[in-house]
């Protein structure tokens, strides 16, 4: 009961902050949940109904998040962990639903970063080359 509750509200509330063992837990029931209802038919949401405790979040899945996720296979959640609580020092993390357009803007994030580096490391190497040169006139 404890996993469906979770399940239903990261599915409502797109990201939910939680300890690090039951983002763990959750994680792969809902990945299956999810690739479950990419199939999209009537007994598919019928028995995302019987899991989900809410019927609002079958409804945000299949309206909001599955066109989106129709190229995809797996990878629907992300978990990131935050740090430890004050109280009992459990680590807590943040389990979230991606969203295509933001891995999008993560791919090309990290491509604009790697051709960044790659360009500084060739100015680098060409001004020591440069500098080099210079010397030996």
């Amino acid at each position: 009961m404890l996993l469906r509750n979770l399940a239903t509200s990261i599915v409502l509330y797109e990201k939910v902050t939680t300890t690090l063992p039951k983002a763990k837990a959750v994680q792969p029931v809902l990945e299956r949940k999810i690739a479950h209802a990419l199939k999209g038919g009537l007994s598919q949401r019928r028995s995302l109904v019987s899991f989900f405790t809410d019927k609002n979040a079958v409804n945000k899945l299949f309206l909001e998040f599955l066109p989106s996720y129709k190229k995809k296979t797996s990878g629907f959640t992300r978990i990131i962990r935050l740090g430890q609580r004050k109280g009992d020092r459990a680590t807590e993390a943040s389990i979230q639903l991606l969203v295509p357009e933001e891995l999008e803007a993560l791919r090309k994030e990290k491509a604009k970063k790697k051709k960044e580096e790659d360009s500084s490391k060739k100015t680098k190497a060409k001004v020591k080359v440069e500098t080099k040169v210079r010397q030996k006139k």
